[in-house]
């Protein structure tokens, strides 16, 4: 699991984070073992002062972390064909409301092909 910064432009003071990759090898699968990384890495998060988690995820896994569908902008949101597919999770409260904008990730996240979600589904 890998979280790195995710920042929108005009709140840069709003401490984001995105979540990419989140992955358990298929033999650990079902032992508990994605829920104590999820649940370990949201109590690390929220102890270090991070306003906001998000996700291009599986709709149907991350919810059961407190993740929901946002109406934020991801870095290319002409490329979002699956918006029930970008999903946050408020460790701040009020933090997700002020946010808008234009939003900026590392590098290596901001290549179109991260975000088209039409080949998913």
């Amino acid at each position: 699991m890998l979280f790195t910064p995710f920042n929108f432009v005009d709140h840069p003071y709003v401490n984001c984070y995105l979540l990419a990759p989140c992955g358990v090898l298929p033999a650990y699968q079902g032992h508990g073992v994605g829920k104590e990384i999820m649940e370990a890495s949201i109590e690390h998060l929220s102890s270090v002062g991070t306003d906001a988690v998000f996700v291009l995820g599986i709709p149907t896994f991350y919810p059961r972390y407190g993740f929901v569908p946002t109406d934020k902008q991801t870095p290319y949101p002409d490329l979002m064909s699956t918006p029930e597919a970008w999903m946050a999770l408020e460790l701040t409260e009020g933090s997700l409301q002020k946010l808008s904008g234009k939003t900026v990730a590392i590098p290596q996240f901001m290549q179109p092909h991260w975000w088209d979600t039409s080949q998913h589904g």
